[in-house]
């Protein structure tokens, strides 16, 4: 433990000192039933309005970006928000592989020390069981009460109906990817080792999805990415966590990976190599790209994204009994008592 605290403060004052303030307060008032997103962002301009615009809609409080580099608009139209004071944009130029997990939790301990934050990539947007009837400050409430630190979430890959490549449409992304797969994916148990504090509800990680099925990955697709820092939290790389209490519920992120964009960015992050063991995956994305002139990863397996209860009955998220009931309470209409029920 007391190494582990060392090495983190160490990495937070090196991380520190290369970071450069570049628009937005520099210091955010917290509540304990608010939630701001943590990003680490480059090169991400066919995402970075839509990303802001969701998670402000969505009731985050704050948005803190840290670029790492961007070259294209990323920081021209995140910047637009920062002088509204919505968004707090940092830069850090040190090395992307070695360093993101050190970015994200300078990021933690900086703005968000005993108060939720969501981490999430550009292209990642969030959604949890009962968001149709609980606010995210209800849900961040129910957290409180069962004192969570961690909550496990699924990572789900939309794609379009038609082939991906460069000249698919990307400014309507949410609505074009609306397809999915769950009889790709892969469980496995929760590592054991991490002096984490399970629940007794079925809680998995889960591997492969589409990217198996296609590219012949097998990436991690969950990850411990709404926490609630503390002095004994600790990020295990970017997906798991140690010395948490881990919630009775599991959410989720849409995953839009496959924009026109993507066999740019392919490319571009095999060139800079700073991905998981040399970007190997992105290699596996690049052969099947370079044998293909146009992809289609929908099949007749697909299934169109409807919502948080649709993903609760194919048994890609877990809610306890515990949260139904909470959600029942916290509901104003009485139809919204019975939105989480399993179906049969």
């Amino acid at each position: 433990m007391g190494k582990r605290l060392l090495s983190r403060w160490f990495f937070y004052g090196y991380v520190g000192g290369h970071v450069r303030h570049v628009c937005g307060p520099k210091v955010v008032v917290r509540s304990q039933t608010d939630c701001i997103v943590l990003s680490v962002i480059k090169d991400c301009e066919e995402y970075i309005t839509t990303f802001i615009d969701y998670y402000l809609a969505q009731g985050f409080t704050h948005i803190v970006l840290m670029d790492n580099g961007s070259t294209d608009r990323t920081l021209e139209l995140a910047s637009q928000y920062g002088q509204e004071g919505q968004v707090t944009i940092l830069q850090c130029l040190l090395p992307f592989g070695q360093y993101k997990r050190h970015m994200c939790n300078y990021m933690a301990h900086r703005f968000s020390t005993h108060r939720w934050c969501l981490l999430a990539d550009c292209d990642e947007f969030f959604d949890y069981p009962g968001s149709e009837c609980v606010t995210l400050s209800q849900l961040v409430q129910y957290l409180n009460q069962q004192n969570a630190t961690a909550v496990l979430v699924q990572m789900l890959d939309m794609y379009p109906q038609t082939a991906i490549g460069p000249q698919q449409a990307s400014h309507n992304f949410r609505t074009t990817h609306r397809w999915f797969e769950v009889n790709t994916l892969e469980p496995e148990i929760i590592p054991t080792g991490l002096q984490n504090q399970l629940p007794s509800e079925d809680l998995h990680l889960n591997y492969g999805g589409v990217r198996q099925r296609i590219f012949d990955a097998s990436p991690l697709l969950s990850k411990f990415s709404l926490i609630k820092p503390d002095r004994y939290l600790h990020l295990v790389g970017l997906h798991l966590v140690s010395w948490a209490k881990v919630a009775d519920i599991s959410c989720v992120v849409y995953h839009y990976k496959f924009l026109a964009g993507f066999s740019q960015r392919v490319t571009q992050a095999i060139r800079q190599g700073q991905y998981y063991q040399g970007a190997a995956e992105y290699k596996q994305y690049q052969a099947k790209l370079s044998d293909e002139a146009g992809i289609t990863l929908w099949t007749q397996e697909s299934i169109a994204l409807a919502g948080p209860q649709q993903l609760i009955d194919l048994d890609l998220l877990t809610v306890s009994e515990r949260y139904r009931s909470y959600c029942s309470a916290a509901a104003s209409a009485p139809p919204s008592a019975t939105s989480l029920t399993k179906a049969p």
